[in-house]
């Protein structure tokens, strides 16, 4: 039989610390739960969903529930990115602090918004990730709003509340918004993805319309401690949509069942209460060094840097038009994600690890041209690769990366693997930080740090790129069944 085949296969591949008498042998096909299957779901799957127990294993993946927490999502996320460019952008609070100080918060509060997430992860496992949204939205509130009744002496404690207190609240938005996207949804979270990343567009589009009106109408402008203050209207919105999410429960496995993942180089079972499995996967490791190099070099440049330091080489039309190239870049990975339709850890790796050395390489040699078309087309690529530009979240490739959590390493998992990854995130956001400023001081010339920093970051990504094409050939390699099929392995 193909089952009894298949429990033969894995034990003769498993060199990477499992034996063969691990597995259970069963007699029956049904009985080995694929994860990657759970994205193709056939009209007789869809009625047997329906009779069965909304839960992480059976999600709702449609249907008004459903569309009713995209629709919280949606909010949650055009709220943290309105926190994020308050704090980024608010008038007078750079002076009122010092430039200095200014710009460490916000680094501070980038590395905060991602290692809430930890905590969040914590939260969600025992109170649900409805709860985690309520306090998030709370937290991040209090902290801008207890800011802007500080007195300019209290400078300490203002960056104390805007970094941390605000940077840990806006995390656990994020984490409620990632946790609900991955779990409710199998087969249509790519449309998902992008109806919540709107939103993220949306407001950086706004405030770029809004910080070229106030130079033109100074009226428009208000002080840090209003707009700080009156964020809170806004959260309190939030609070109360975070009060309708309703979490899945988590529910295990049967005991008859052992997952079989095919692209992975270890084998294991999960359940609620024991991450046994996840800790044995040596693929979640090499995913998550790959994560690192990734999200770490995202971080370095600024695409405006090429056309801000060069300006004479530029004319103000096209200056213009450089300020509106990631949102280009951002359609055009939205467009990439819904041609995708088989998004697994090993096709993602093998499209990425290629265009990220494409782009690291064109990243370290874009430096000495200024033409402005060639640095368009490279800004659309840059940000299709890396998907970040001038400190805005354009999510998508790394949603991308997010979206194979549920199934490359099981749905009961997703919410210990998103605490991993968001510690890991932090890590970048505060590691990339220093990093940009060492090597900065290398260079003395002022107008000359960017180049630097484009060096540096281009290694990185080449590395990232290389790092993922080697994970690829590793899966391909020594746990793909097809490759060894078409080899007569199997």
């Amino acid at each position: 039989m193909d089952a009894l085949k298949l429990v033969s296969t894995i034990g003769n591949n498993s060199s990477f610390g499992q034996s063969a008498s691990d597995i259970i042998h069963v007699e029956d096909e049904e009985d080995i739960h694929v994860t990657t299957s759970s994205r193709i779901s056939s009209p007789d799957d869809q009625k047997k969903r329906r009779g069965k127990k909304i839960s992480v294993l059976h999600p709702p993946d449609g249907g008004i529930p459903a569309w009713k927490m995209v629709g919280v999502c949606f909010f949650l996320n055009f709220c943290k990115e309105f926190i994020r460019n308050i704090i980024l952008h608010s008038d007078g609070f750079s002076d009122e602090v010092g430039k200095e100080l200014a710009q460490d918060i916000y680094n501070v509060y980038s590395g905060f918004s991602k290692f809430g997430g930890v905590f969040a992860a914590v939260i969600s496992i025992r109170y649900g990730y409805g709860m985690v949204g309520i306090i998030g939205c709370i937290t991040a509130a209090s902290g801008l709003l207890l800011a802007s009744l500080c007195t300019t002496s209290l400078r300490g404690l203002i960056a104390l509340l805007v970094s941390c207190v605000s940077g840990i609240g806006t995390g656990f938005m994020e984490y409620a918004i990632l946790v609900v996207v991955l779990e409710y949804f199998s087969t249509k979270r790519v449309k998902v993805i992008i109806i919540v990343n709107i939103a993220t567009t949306a407001v950086n589009v706004i405030f770029s319309v809004l910080l070229e009106l106030k130079n033109h109408y100074p009226e428009l402008v208000l002080p840090w401690s209003l707009t700080f203050r009156y964020q809170a209207i806004g959260m309190a919105v939030a609070v109360i949509a975070s009060g309708f999410i309703r979490t899945l429960e988590l529910e295990p496995e049967p005991d008859i069942k052992k997952i079989y993942r095919h692209h992975h180089l270890q084998y294991s079972d999960f359940s609620p209460k024991d991450w046994n499995g996840l800790v044995k996967d040596l693929t979640f490791y090499l995913y998550i060094v790959f994560f690192l190099l990734y999200d770490f070099a995202e971080h370095l440049p600024d695409i405006r840097d090429l056309t801000e330091n060069q300006k004479w080489a530029f004319d103000s039309d096209q200056l213009m038009t450089a300020k509106f190239v990631p949102y280009m870049g951002f359609a055009c990975a939205s467009l990439v994600m819904c041609a995708w339709k088989n998004q697994t850890l090993s096709n993602i790796l093998a499209v990425l690890g290629p265009i990220n050395f494409i782009a690291g390489l064109a990243t370290c040699v874009i430096l000495p041209y200024t033409d402005f078309g060639l640095i368009v087309f490279y800004g659309i690529i840059f940000v299709v690769a890396k998907r970040k530009y001038d400190r805005s979240n354009s999510d998508c490739i790394l949603w991308m990366m997010l979206d194979v959590i549920p199934d490359e390493f099981g749905r009961n998992n997703t919410r210990v693997c998103l605490g991993i990854v968001c510690f890991v995130a932090g890590v970048c956001e505060m590691g990339s930080a220093y990093a940009k400023e060492s090597a900065e001081d290398y260079i003395e010339e002022e107008t000359e740090k960017f180049k630097a920093v484009f060096i540096l970051s281009g290694a990185l990504i080449m590395a990232s790129g290389l790092f993922g094409i080697f994970i690829r050939c590793l899966i391909v390699l020594y746990k793909d069944p097809e490759y060894r099929r078409r080899n007569g392995e199997c």
